[in-house]
């Protein structure tokens, strides 16, 4: 697919996003983390360390040339941490939490995306299952930016609802709360080691191969 470096290319990712079982499935190239769109990383719930790989050889030695307190498990963690949180917080339409964890242009295709899902008048209900791989597959120096592309596998199920009045409790517009379903995308993370704030940003999105 497609790298998001351009809005235009952003916006109709995310909505695909969106309906993609909670943000993912039909995701296509929001935020891909390599000079102008990757992931940030964060803090979460445990995850599987084997699922953890780190990319072997020399491949992240230009980062750590530039940065030599830098160390590809902590990363991983901290990306992986932060691809569940993201995901939550883009369902639940929580622009406090994204923004601290995205770059001000993908920030803005969430938010754009995030305005024609309230406009549809639909909510998203997401449950993530689980990840089942985070592997740094690249990594650059890019005009002094350190940045990482992250692979993520991942489980979730989720479902849409209509928010319009019913005499139920909304229309199902889609709903695949019975089954899991395994995502698969590219997110690339962003930082200015030249910086004190040593937190990683999402600038881009793909889908994984």
């Amino acid at each position: 697919m497609n790298e998001t470096a351009e809005m235009g290319s952003q916006i109709p990712a995310i909505v695909l996003f969106a309906l993609w079982w909670g943000l993912l499935m039909m995701l296509n190239i929001l935020f891909p983390h390599i000079g102008t769109n990757k992931p940030a990383p964060a803090d979460g719930p445990g995850k599987d360390a084997a699922a953890r790989r780190p990319v072997s050889g020399t491949a992240c030695q230009a980062v750590r040339d530039a940065d030599p307190a830098f160390d590809e498990a902590d990363f991983l963690r901290g990306a992986s941490n932060a691809y569940e949180a993201i995901l939550r917080a883009y369902a639940e339409e929580d622009r406090t939490a994204l923004a601290p964890l995205l770059s001000a242009e993908v920030l803005e295709a969430f938010e754009a995306a995030m305005a024609e899902r309230r406009q549809r008048r639909e909510k998203l209900y997401l449950t993530f299952v689980c990840l089942k791989e985070a592997r740094i597959v690249a990594c650059d120096v890019n005009e002094g930016r350190l940045e990482i592309s992250v692979r993520f596998i991942a489980e979730v199920v989720s479902a849409i609802r209509s928010t319009a009045p019913e005499p139920d409790d909304g229309e199902i517009v889609r709903d695949d709360t019975m089954r899991m379903v395994e995502t698969g995308d590219l997110w690339t993370f962003a930082r200015d080691p030249r910086l004190r704030d040593r937190n990683w940003q999402l600038i881009a999105t793909d889908e994984a191969a």
